[in-house]
């Protein structure tokens, strides 16, 4: 059976892994689900501070980053906040016809490379406050 600092090491690994599939997506051009693979990385990310901040070893079986955040200790700008919102949106609207649709045509290589520069700014600062807090 893992310790918490065995959870809390696991869900950032699965957080790096789930990064690298992002990359990946890219350099493929599936960039529906790049944005489906980024929101995933922060996701764990924020679970392994979910666990190290609530001494619990299960976070909370929810995708919705904010409400993840919230049960943490870090602080994020307003602007990084409301961010994680938006990337929250690529894990419901992806599965569904009408916003799949929607997605996919705001998923230009342009829009995807913002987002990957926004999403793994936040992703290495998540992964900073992990290790300095």
């Amino acid at each position: 059976m893992m310790n918490l600092p065995e959870h809390i090491t696991f869900w950032q690994k699965q957080s790096d892994e789930d990064w690298d599939t992002a990359l990946f997506l890219v350099s493929g051009k599936r960039n529906l689900m790049a944005l489906f693979a980024i929101h995933l990385s922060l996701d764990k990310i924020l679970k392994a501070h979910w666990i190290k901040d609530n001494s619990e070893i299960t976070p909370p079986r929810s995708h919705d980053l904010q409400y993840l955040y919230k049960g943490t200790d870090i602080e994020l700008s307003a602007e990084d906040y409301g961010y994680l919102a938006i990337v929250s949106g690529w894990n419901i609207e992806g599965r569904y016809p009408d916003y799949k649709q929607k997605i996919s045509k705001m998923a230009t290589p342009e829009f995807l490379q913002k987002q990957l520069e926004n999403a793994n700014r936040i992703r290495l600062c998540l992964q900073e406050m992990l290790h300095t807090s």
